[in-house]
């Protein structure tokens, strides 16, 4: 008699999860399984952990044992992240899932609830295709795979051969040069850029220079520009091995380009950074990690591309997969070669399989094989295929985790964007929008302004604050130029409760998704409303046109299901409108100009968001 692992070992001091026990019938065109037995527990709200032993039709003798992590999309407190072994990139060995779980296992700040094994790996640090972890780039695309993206929004997308157009470094000068190498290894002959996903330190052992940046404008995000300011310029043997700041980066270059580096940085200076692709659709992503094999495409086995792989390895195999559908995430795996226990699933059972049982629409199969593994609450669910009994599990480069936080209380921003730069950890969608001159000054203001625009034309943004804020007020002042005798117009404004896109009132970039102040410069239009998918809602009951420049004071208040706009401090709208229930706050810009020379941006100045109380308590303190 085989032993199966406990289909639970609970963390200490935790709630024993609710289990419950059911035999059900799972049918699919091409194979039938039916669940011998089948387990469930609650490991949160919103978080289900689904245990199955299939008996395929085909032969008793071929059975399936199914482990499944079910997520709610829209749980605010729980998401999917990327961990590494040692919990860096620059990992000295691969660990086992349990081992890379537990490094960042640290309730209730990070509570991680399950996980499995993720991306194809080589030796040493390779591991197949783009990853990004909490919003940031770890390693840019560099493979033909299959990405799997989750984006701020909560949404996510399937690429085939995501592709990178490569890094770009900026000087002060305006001057560029190319970026070889990011987040790996320094090779001969080479600039590489570490951040401290890496690690602690660059790690280098050959002499050359190391740039330290200070004040990035972090997240590093795929098409966008991010900045820092120099901060240190070290060569020689002061160029080996330099601590990585937090907040900062080391760029670090050797031999021929070393000397050009140390030639054109001084202390001082702000530098940019950029990672191009072959989709800016990918900008705004929380996770983003690569497999071999895209399972599901709205709801239909994706055959066309299994044809480059071989038989074998579309064969019967363990599995690990990673799917969605429309209210939720799923991780999967599969034990298989265990004769007796569990055979695996070929590409085309697992699609079949994955869409009859669970409604899933879109997967992604992640390494599987030996590596297939999955991990509850500091246990082992399933057994892995590298050594049965008892399931030993194998090392790996990478794990998905699915991690509970607390949600944090809307916190009070301000930003009067002195000469000395932004003082919030403002988040560009595509261009580093600094601090300029600008004339004439805000009301209180001192001649300094964030401008918000992109030089080469279109959408542009910036945003502060969290997904899960709720209830706040956001205000700024912005200065409304009146341009009627311009071909084509500038639009700009305030927005909040935004859901991830950041595209403002574009159909592009996934959409825009937010409620909003903007202003048209050609006709002086202002509208307050909301956009959908990019589709302007003014909700104004006339149309309120602004026909001469200066400041303005623009603010939304978000309290439960009441918004609220003012202008000046006179309130203008009030309405109840359900859309959006929480989201970031930002400064957005967009242009239809016929010249790019013409653009102007949105000039911003005394920013500022804080807590609003419910409209419920607002009416109470109102009326007594």
């Amino acid at each position: 008699m085989i032993a199966y692992p406990p289909v639970m070992r609970r963390k200490q001091n935790r709630a024993f999860p609710v289990l419950r026990t059911t035999c059900i019938l799972l049918a699919s065109t091409l194979f039938l399984f039916a669940a011998l037995s089948s387990t469930a527990a609650v490991l949160s709200p919103g978080v289900e952990h689904l245990q199955f032993v299939l008996g395929p039709a085909d032969s008793p003798a071929n059975p399936n044992r199914v482990n499944v992590i079910k997520i709610d999309r829209a749980q605010a407190d729980i998401s999917l992240r990327v961990g590494f072994p040692y919990a860096r990139r620059n990992y000295p060995a691969k660990e086992i899932v349990r081992t890379i779980a537990s490094r960042y296992d640290s309730p209730p700040a990070n509570d991680v609830l399950a996980a499995v094994n993720c991306a194809f790996f080589g030796t040493g640090l390779d591991i197949s295709g783009p990853v990004s972890e909490n919003s940031n780039i770890i390693q840019p695309p560099v493979d033909s795979g299959d990405t799997f993206a989750i984006f701020d929004s909560g949404d996510f997308l399937i690429k085939h051969a995501l592709t990178t157009s490569g890094g770009t470094l900026t000087f002060a000068d305006a001057s560029t040069t190319s970026i070889d190498i990011f987040n790996l290894d320094r090779l001969a002959d080479t600039i590489a850029v570490y951040t401290p996903d890496w690690g602690a330190s660059t790690g280098s052992t050959v002499q050359g220079t190391e740039i330290v940046l200070s004040q990035v404008s972090y997240p590093i995000r795929l098409d966008k520009q991010i900045s820092g300011v120099v901060t240190a310029v070290q060569t020689g043997a002061s160029s080996l091995n330099n601590a990585i700041p937090a907040g900062g980066l080391v760029i670090s270059a050797r031999d021929t380009k070393a000397t050009f580096l140390a030639s054109k940085v001084t202390v001082g200076q702000r530098l940019r950074i950029s990672y191009g692709t072959s989709s800016n659709n990918f900008n705004n992503t929380r996770m983003l990690v690569m497999g071999q094999g895209w399972l599901l495409t709205g709801g239909v086995a994706n055959t066309s591309n299994w044809s480059g792989y071989s038989a074998g390895f579309i064969g019967r195999n363990p599995r690990t997969v990673l799917g969605a559908n429309a209210t939720h995430y799923f991780l999967v795996t599969i034990d298989g070669r265990q004769t007796g226990v569990s055979v695996g699933m070929s590409f085309q059972e697992m699609a079949d399989y994955l869409s009859t049982a669970f409604g899933i629409t879109d997967a992604v199969n992640l390494d599987g094989g030996g590596s297939s593994t999955m991990v509850v609450n500091g246990a082992l669910a399933n057994a892995p295929s590298d050594s049965w009994p008892p399931g030993t599990e194998r090392a790996v480069a990478s794990a998905v985790m699915v991690v509970k936080r607390p949600i944090p209380a809307v916190a009070t921003l301000t930003d009067s964007f002195p000469s000395t730069g932004r003082q919030l950890p403002w988040d560009d969608k595509f261009t580093f929008n600094d601090v300029q001159a600008f004339s004439p000054a805000s009301p209180g203001g001192d001649g300094y302004v964030m401008a918000v625009r992109d030089p080469s034309g279109g959408l542009e943004s910036t945003h502060v604050g969290n997904a899960t804020d709720a209830d706040y007020s956001v205000q700024a002042h912005i200065y409304l130029e009146y341009r009627p005798a311009e071909s084509g117009q500038e639009r700009y404004g305030l927005f909040a409760r935004d859901n991830g896109n950041f595209a403002f009132n574009s159909t592009s970039y996934n959409g825009g998704y937010c409620y909003m102040m903007m202003y048209d410069t050609t006709d002086g239009r202002l509208r307050a409303g909301k956009t959908t998918n990019g589709t302007i809602t003014d909700l104004l009951p006339a149309v309120m046109n602004i026909t001469t420049s200066g400041w303005h004071q623009f603010r939304i208040t978000c309290a439960g299901t009441n918004i609220r706009y003012h202008l000046d401090g006179t309130q203008i709208l009030n309405v109840t409108d359900t859309s959006y229930s929480r989201g970031w706050a930002g400064v957005a810009y967009n242009e239809s100009l016929t010249n790019n020379a013409l653009i102007h941006g949105t000039r911003v100045d005394n920013f500022s968001l804080a807590p609003a109380a419910p409209a419920a308590v607002q009416d109470w303190v109102l009326y007594n």
